[in-house]
């Protein structure tokens, strides 16, 4: 059996809640330098076409350096994490939130794609 000891992060002492875990690291930008396209069904769907495909090449890239070891496993989320992620993400805005949940269901279809031993019951 492990034995944990948890202490609580003291930011969270002055709001008399106690956080366990890692805190993502949002940087907030001002919302003048967002850029907002109205496009038609052909180009918006071309787009996303397009957006859709470097997310996938860039998930593919990152898994690799996973792989390889270039980048440390450590910086894999369990469940708890991507909840977290998610309900800062809700608040920061809308499609801030819904760009997370298109990378977490690019993330999840490649996970779903790749034979991994794991996963397969012989």
């Amino acid at each position: 059996m492990i034995q944990l000891q948890l202490q609580p992060d003291s930011i969270y002492q002055s709001n008399h809640a106690s956080f366990a875990g890692m805190i993502p690291n949002v940087i907030y930008y001002n919302k003048i330098y967002t850029k907002i396209d109205k496009l038609n069904i052909v180009t918006g769907l071309y787009q996303a076409i397009l957006k859709t495909y470097h997310l996938i090449l860039n998930t593919c890239s990152t898994l690799a350096n996973l792989l390889l070891g270039k980048i440390s496993i450590n910086n894999l989320s369990g469940l708890i994490n991507i909840a977290h992620y998610a309900s800062v993400l809700i608040k920061h805005g809308l499609n801030d939130y819904l760009i997370f949940l298109a990378i977490l269901s690019v993330n999840i279809g490649l996970i779903n794609i790749f034979p991994l031993p794991i996963y397969i019951r012989w």
